[in-house]
């Protein structure tokens, strides 16, 4: 891989800052639907079987994997406190751009709505990486510079 798109794979700060937001809201949003499908097939199959059994959970999980409605697609960010709207519709820009967002427009109630492409789940999971080496590697300085024991320079000298 040449430098060049190595460059364009990886997420900038503010580029990461945005996808972060997204990321967390399509977590949240996947938590969400799955616990609503489940409680969707748990319904309909308390309906269904109500002269039965009690139901075995991995009953419920197959029926609610027929009920997951969502689909990955989310809302716009409108509003971002670190950025003002036409920093965060620039940023937007650069990840549709850089293939990392993927956009729809879904009629005058929804406007935009954004999912994160493979592309950009890829960028996310290799900015994460380098943040814990990073992480890491400091606690591994940090270690290092715990053990040695530094003392005044006076009694260096007295000392020796």
């Amino acid at each position: 891989m040449s430098q060049t798109e190595l460059q364009l794979d990886t997420l900038n700060t503010q580029n990461l800052q945005v996808m972060r937001v997204y990321v967390e809201r399509e977590d949240v949003a996947r938590v969400t639907a799955k616990a609503a499908a489940k409680e969707a097939a748990k319904a309909t199959r308390s309906k269904e079987e109500a002269a039965s059994d009690e139901e075995s959970p991995s009953a419920i999980e197959a029926a609610a994997d027929s009920f997951d409605s969502f689909d990955g697609w989310l809302d716009r960010i409108d509003q971002m406190p670190e950025f003002s709207a036409d920093e965060l519709t620039r940023q937007h820009g650069q990840l549709i751009a850089l293939g990392f967002l993927q956009f729809e427009i879904s009629g005058r109630s929804v406007g935009l709505r954004y999912k994160i492409s493979t592309r950009g789940r890829k960028a996310m999971d290799r900015a994460v990486a380098i943040a814990a080496r990073q992480n890491v590697a400091e606690s591994h300085r940090n270690d290092d510079t715990d053990d040695l024991d530094v003392t005044d320079d006076a009694e260096f000298a007295e000392a020796a």
